[in-house]
């Protein structure tokens, strides 16, 4: 047979004080992974920021060399035109 112990004030205290710990521990658990995703969300943002600066950084370089490529001027194409038409029509 089972011994009924009679609840006391006592026991009735120490019972709502655990359970109160117990809770309060669950919300400090449930709050520290937010803190954790604040983080993720932070670097996943700071590795973005950093992509869109590569990427800003390549077209830029792409479009100097662009702009600073030598274009063949037109009489030097005239000039190998006309030489490769001599050698062929001329034999020269």
């Amino acid at each position: 047979m089972a011994v009924l112990l009679p609840l006391t004030i006592k026991t009735i205290m120490a019972a709502k004080k655990e359970k109160k710990t117990a809770q309060n521990e669950a919300k400090q658990e449930a709050q520290e992974p937010v803190v954790e995703r604040n983080d993720l969300l932070e670097a996943q943002e700071a590795l973005e920021a950093e992509k869109n600066k590569f990427l800003r950084l390549f077209a830029e370089f792409e479009n100097y060399k662009k702009r600073t490529r030598m274009p063949i001027a037109p009489n030097q194409a005239f000039k190998s035109v006309w030489g490769e038409l001599q050698r062929k029509v001329f034999f020269i």
